[in-house]
């Protein structure tokens, strides 16, 4: 299956958020579970009518969830296979966030997706701390 570039692929590529969504729900990290939400939430309205603002406030929310995984790090341990496994993915991440520039859309949701994974692998390392 080819993927599209289009605008629609990275738009759709925020569903890739409901599994760490859904676990934080899950366990009762309600403000976990609204940083995610807003970052999902921009990211689509960004994505459907970008704007200068829309733009910052997109930035905002992707950075207040790095930071956030971040926490769960700072409050678990560095020094676990999940904070290795998320270095790789962040390394891999940030590939296809800086070579966006001919491909943006396939490689914008490249970026999503493993956003997704490294939310997921930050609330897995938290979760069985």
């Amino acid at each position: 299956m080819k993927i599209k570039n289009n605008k629609r692929t990275v738009m759709w590529s925020n569903l890739c958020f409901l599994i760490p969504l859904i676990i934080p729900l899950n366990r009762q990290l309600y403000l976990y579970s609204l940083v995610i939400t807003a970052a999902v939430v921009a990211s689509f309205v960004y994505h459907v009518r970008p704007s200068p603002l829309r733009h910052l406030i997109d930035r905002i929310t992707a950075l207040t969830l790095i930071l956030s995984n971040l926490i769960l790090f700072a409050i678990t341990s560095f020094y676990s296979i999940y904070f290795l496994v998320v270095i790789i993915l962040v390394i891999t991440a940030f590939y296809f966030f800086k070579v966006a520039t001919h491909r943006y859309y396939i490689y914008h949701a490249y970026w999503h997706f493993l956003s997704a994974l490294i939310t997921t692998t930050s609330l897995i390392a938290y979760l069985t701390y």
